[in-house]
This record gives structure tokens, sequence and C-alpha cells, in this order.
């Protein structure tokens, strides 16, 4: 039998800063995939990519981070925290010579160890069509912080849809007995988290007021939540 010639892979753009990479992000070891498709233009930053990560997923920015790109590990020097290659404030998507179906990852919070994998699915010329980056398409929620990584999540979200069954049969008995429906020995969040939503306008809406206070250097470089991007916002 003749062997299969491998697919001859694209090349590195001549111009990547000006190309727009379109971008497959999901959590690894969670079943059915927690993934997001989102677009970046190339001379994206690293600091930059953190955040948009960040806000696609639908994390907090609570912990340390880093990106592993071909081997070496890139991310934002916080006190305290690992000290990264390259200078995350000028270092750019378009300097790591990254192609279709080139794949690099991203691990958050290094207790629960939220590890992550981003793959090239396209790069193309920048037509102008997106102001800033932009979320295409996505499934299921983000998983809570803190609750202790990928294993324990896919046990807890097993127990919350039991606990969910049961709960709904004694919530009319409790309320009519006076009792408090909320008093139960659970997490807050089994009443809150629900695992297979997805907001693709929520998320555009924050990347949008994200890219309005970009020229707030010191932002860029923050480590916590994004508290000032859930007001309401008119952006479609």
């Amino acid at each position: 039998m003749k062997k299969k010639k491998r697919p001859t892979p694209e090349p590195v753009p001549a111009k990547p800063y000006e190309c727009l990479y379109h971008l497959k992000i999901h959590l690894l070891d969670i079943n059915p995939q927690v993934y997001r498709r989102f677009v970046v233009r190339g001379d994206t930053t690293v600091v930059q990519l953190h955040h948009i990560v960040q806000l696609v997923m639908g994390w907090d920015n609570w912990h340390l981070h880093y990106f592993q790109i071909f081997g070496r590990q890139y991310g934002i020097d916080y006190t305290g925290g690992d000290q990264f290659l390259g200078i995350p404030q000028i270092t750019r998507l378009g300097d790591f010579g990254l192609r279709t179906n080139d794949t690099f990852h991203y691990l958050y919070d290094y207790y629960d160890r939220w590890a992550h994998q981003l793959r090239i699915e396209a790069i193309t010329p920048d037509d102008g069509q997106y102001q800033h980056p932009h979320c295409l398409e996505g499934k299921r929620a983000c998983p809570p912080e803190k609750i202790g990584g990928p294993n324990v999540y896919t046990h807890r979200i097993d127990e919350q849809r039991y606990w969910a069954y049961d709960w709904l049969d004694t919530l009319v008995e409790r309320l009519q007995a006076g009792e408090n429906p909320l008093e139960d020995n659970v997490p807050a969040w089994y009443f809150t988290h629900h695992p297979e939503r997805f907001d693709l306008k929520a998320i555009n809406q924050k990347l949008a007021k994200l890219y309005q206070i970009k020229g707030n250097s010191g932002f860029w470089e923050t480590q916590g939540c994004y508290d000032e991007l859930e007001e309401d916002s008119d952006e479609p």
C-alpha cells in the first residue's frame, strides 16, 4: 500500500500582524467540550490575548496563568508569580510563526489547573469586518472558579443535577412549612450555575468594552475581576 502523503502545511503569512487568526479554544479533560471559536488580529499582544481568553471562556482573572507556545511559557509577570520569556506587552501573536492547524496551550489557576488547548483554524486577511476581537460561537458554560479542577467539576455537575431533582420535589413542602427553601448544605453555585448555558451576545459585549478602555495600559496588567465590563451595553 502506498503511504498517504501528508498535506503540505500552509506557509506562515508574510504580514502576520495584518491577518485575522481564527482560533478554537476548549477546556481539556471535560466532556462534552466547553469550547469557543473567536477571531483576533495578529498584532494582539500576549497581555491582550490573556484577557481575551478570560472573557471568551468566562473566567474572572483571579489566578495566575501562562501560555505554552512551542514548548516555551509566556504570560504576565505578576509580582510573586512566574517570570516568563519576552515582554508580554509587546510580544504579539504574529511573532510566533503560527500556521493553520498549529496548537498551543493556556493554563489558568495553578491549583485547579484549568488546561486549555488553542488551535489555529484559519489565518485570513483582515477585511475590516471586526473592530475588536470577536467570539463567533461556543458551547457550554465555563466552570465556577475555585471548584477544584476538571475532575471535581465533572463530579459536582452530576451531584448538582441529582440535587436539583430532589430540591424541586421538596421546594413546595418547605415553603408551606414556612422554611427557607434556600437553606441547603450544598455549594452556593448549585443555585445559579447552568452548565449548558452559553451567551454569545454577552461575551461580545464584554470584548467590545474591553477594547473601549484599552488605552488604559494599567488595566491590561492587573489581576482581578471584570466588574466594570458587567454593566449593560448597547453593543450589538
